[in-house]
């Protein structure tokens, strides 16, 4: 459907059943961590991130290329107001995470070895699933990540 804006055609995106998808992805995420710096050479030095912007309270990381980016903010303990919650408090919810995108099957069991070489603890595989290929992890805050490749349409794949 195209629709008018300011003199321009904007199109509006529909999912298979012909209703509108509003949401295109994912803008950002933020985080509370308790040491900025060893946050950010985390998810720099380990996980390979770019650092987009930083300043004394917080670091933007760029996740992922082109129409797929998003944003990682890594946000600084805040000198008033709440305390942030210690995600490691929350650990044993499997649910309680967010995952980055592998290319390939391989590259989930390939990227396994390289946080093992860092030390970084391993909670869950790497194992392939009927969805995919997963392993689970922890940053140096206690947050729970995942590092997956999803197999677009499982059930083709059980025939």
């Amino acid at each position: 459907m195209e629709r008018k804006k300011a003199g321009k055609n904007v199109n509006i995106a529909r999912d298979s059943g012909g209703e509108k998808q509003f949401i295109r992805g994912l803008g950002h995420q933020a985080i509370n961590v308790k040491d900025l710096g060893r946050s950010k050479r985390f998810y720099v030095d380990v996980l390979g991130l770019r650092v987009l912007h930083e300043d004394a309270m917080r670091v933007f990381l760029k996740v992922g290329e082109g129409e797929n980016f998003g944003i990682l903010a890594l946000l600084a303990k805040p000198a008033d107001g709440l305390e942030p919650v210690d995600p490691s408090l929350r650990q044993g919810n499997k649910y309680n995470h967010f995952g980055f995108r592998a290319r390939a099957p391989e590259e989930v069991y390939e990227f396994a070895e390289h946080l093992k070489s860092h030390g970084v603890t391993i909670l869950k595989g790497p194992y392939t699933r009927k969805d995919g290929t997963s392993i689970y992890f922890l940053d140096p805050d206690g947050y729970t990540l995942e590092h997956l490749h999803l197999i677009e349409n499982p059930a083709a794949h059980t025939k």
